[in-house]
């Protein structure tokens, strides 16, 4: 739900303090949690076939998740230098 949210509104309105910061963390934090959850619901079933596909989400996931934070960061950065004073 979240996610959805986000994308209905502006980067800029993403980046400043209040809600938009609060749903922005928690669709990278979301994954963090869940996809381990699944690989461990996947490995206690003995599923081996979703097993490797959600090891293979949670390497994307510590990949594209710092990513993003790090793109974020420098973009309000670079917004804060650019601001009027």
């Amino acid at each position: 739900m979240a996610t959805i949210i986000l994308l209905s509104v502006g980067k800029g309105m993403r980046d400043r303090p209040g809600w938009g910061a609060m749903l922005w963390w928690l669709t990278k934090i979301t994954p963090v949690i869940a996809v381990p959850c699944a690989i461990l619901i996947a490995w206690l079933q003995g599923l081996t076939g979703p097993l490797w596909l959600f090891v293979g989400l949670m390497l994307f996931v510590l990949v594209a998740v710092p990513l993003k934070i790090r793109g974020r960061r420098t973009r309000i950065a670079r917004q804060a230098r650019h601001a009027p004073s």
